[in-house]
């Protein structure tokens, strides 16, 4: 028999958790702000609509942000979870947000949990490492020319092999995790600083400013220039 609880929590910004582990199992839907948490020496970053997994036992901290979190936990009984995962987008995403909207609106939410512990399929050790250093490798080399086959070769795995298992840890292809890093590094110089935005480009890895300007539209709904122009108000 299943027994679980679900909370709506609230961090306030700077709150911190020392190194510390849970004897069940935990599900957290981010609905507001950011957190990082380091587990197993990996140091994620989460904010909005992510939903990150850890069975019981996993030894983790935690730095929040203003942070509003459904906190789903407890005993899935007869179910082989996986290990700790941290998942942006896909099925897992959508059956996570199946259950806060029913839990807000005070509906049963059986269904709806059943869902997303079938979206959670468990990930074999080695394909959860090979995904996780490729991430690494993307947010530590983003500015370069970086490219599927380069990440495969420095892992020594086949390039498809890698798309396959980056694509089942981040719900999206190596290429695509790229273009949100680069975006995510020129929206924070964009808003924060006066350089140009030609400047900005070239040291997020663009080729030049009006690509920097098509995948930030896309990605955002907004140009680099709109962006600056919001963060000034």
């Amino acid at each position: 028999m299943s027994v679980y609880r679900i909370r709506d929590l609230f961090y306030e910004p700077g709150f911190t958790y020392a190194p510390h582990a849970h004897d069940e199992m935990q599900i957290s839907v981010v609905l507001r702000g950011t957190y990082e948490e380091d587990a197993r020496g990996l140091l994620h970053h989460a904010s909005a609509a992510d939903v990150v997994f850890k069975p019981g036992g996993t030894l983790h901290s935690d730095v929040f942000a203003g942070t509003r979190i459904i906190c789903i936990d407890g005993v899935a009984d007869g179910l082989d979870l996986g290990g700790y995962a941290w998942h942006r987008g896909g099925a897992v995403t959508a059956a996570a947000v199946r259950v806060v909207r029913r839990f807000l609106g005070n509906d049963e939410v059986d269904d709806a949990l059943d869902e997303l512990f079938a979206a959670l399929a468990p990930r074999s050790f080695t394909d959860h490492v090979v995904a996780e250093r490729a991430a690494t490798i993307i947010e530590d080399t983003f500015a370069d020319a970086v490219s599927l086959r380069s990440i495969a070769n420095e892992l020594r795995v086949h390039p498809v092999y890698l798309a396959r298992v980056f694509r089942l840890r981040w719900g999206c292809t190596p290429r695509e995790y790229l273009q949100r890093v680069r975006v995510r590094h020129a929206a924070h110089r964009v808003a924060s600083s006066r350089e140009s935005l030609a400047d900005i480009a070239l040291d997020s890895g663009f080729c030049d400013q009006a690509h920097m300007t098509r995948v930030f539209g896309r990605m955002t709904g907004v140009t680099p220039a709109a962006m600056r122009r919001l963060a000034r108000v």
